[in-house]
């Protein structure tokens, strides 16, 4: 009877440990939103949703600018939004969702790469780039340039 006693509360002892761990999720992040882009032709279009689906609100951009606005995404600061840039030499466009304004990022290499800068760094200082030889595709691999500026060109 010991036996069977002893061995109840070594079970629900276990239980209980396994079921009181805190969770150690956090949402991604700083606001909480998710951006997205969808194809409204004839332009791709950027919005932002809260992650339960409500308050879905379009990015509105200068007019002028041509598309696309694709592969958006949120630093880990949730400032800005860094897009995949403009196939007219651009290599991101980093824009301010509240407001719409944006500053563009030159291609470093437009003659040589095909190069588009969508992935933040985690400090937000630097941008990843998928970059394709134009001409030479041994030149095809991932390079970084600054957020800032678009400058410091690495491969």
């Amino acid at each position: 009877m010991h036996e069977l006693i002893i061995s109840a509360l070594l079970t629900y002892t276990a239980l209980a440990g396994v079921t009181t761990t805190p969770a150690t999720a956090r949402p991604a992040g700083v606001n909480g939103q998710i951006v997205f882009s969808r194809y409204d032709d004839p332009f791709t279009v950027m919005f932002t949703v809260n992650p339960d689906g409500s308050h879905q609100q379009q990015v509105v951009l200068n007019p002028a600018l041509p598309p696309p606005k694709e592969c958006p995404r949120w630093p880990p600061d949730g400032t800005r939004i860094a897009t995949c840039g403009r196939p007219d030499n651009d290599a991101a466009l980093i824009v301010n969702a509240d407001d719409g304004s944006y500053r563009e990022l030159a291609m470093p290499e437009p003659e040589t790469l095909f190069t588009v800068c969508p992935i933040w760094s985690p400090d937000a200082e630097r941008l990843a780039c998928e970059s394709f030889g134009q001409i030479d595709p041994s030149l095809n691999r991932i390079y970084t340039i600054r957020s800032s500026d678009g400058g410091a060109f690495r491969g």
